[in-house]
């Protein structure tokens, strides 16, 4: 019986196993989205109120996540274990950052569906990027097994 090619533990060609996985690929697509969301929470939320000192400071916070976790998602993209680890702490911090800001918010008056899709987002990540981590492990060690063989597999 031939091994199934969509399961990458069982596929002998290191060259198919190297390929970054969809999962993945997911997860950095919402990772890059979340980085406009946070971007774009920021801007919403200097528009909607005048924020006193020091809550002003946080919405460019927002601004400076928002930088970050585009920085991230790049990194992420590049099929790196240890830097998906990262990356699954970064988002789950991230989701409850954001979950604070909305409540903190919700409470000061400023009602925002931005900020509920911003937290969904920052969780729909961290469960992707937590999902795709053995596809990824795998990928690694199908790259760093045609590095040993002398071919370079660039993203």
């Amino acid at each position: 019986m031939e091994p199934n090619p969509s399961v990458f533990s069982s596929t002998p060609d290191p060259t198919l196993r190297a390929r970054r996985p969809d999962m993945l690929t997911a997860a950095t697509t919402v990772l890059g989205v979340e980085s406009c969301l946070l971007v774009l929470l920021g801007l919403q939320s200097t528009m909607l109120m005048q924020w006193r000192p020091p809550y002003d400071k946080a919405i460019y916070a927002l601004g400076i996540l928002g930088a970050i976790t585009a920085a991230v998602a790049f990194r992420v993209a590049r099929v790196d274990p240890r830097t998906q680890r990262l990356a699954i702490g970064y988002s789950a911090v991230l989701a409850v950052l954001v979950a604070g800001w909305t409540v903190f918010s919700f409470l000061s008056g400023v009602i925002s569906i931005l900020s509920v899709f911003t937290v969904l987002g920052a969780i729909s990540a961290t469960l992707l990027l937590n999902e795709s981590l053995p596809a990824c492990r795998d990928s690694y060690a199908a790259r760093e097994q045609l590095r040993a063989e002398g071919v370079e597999f660039n993203l």
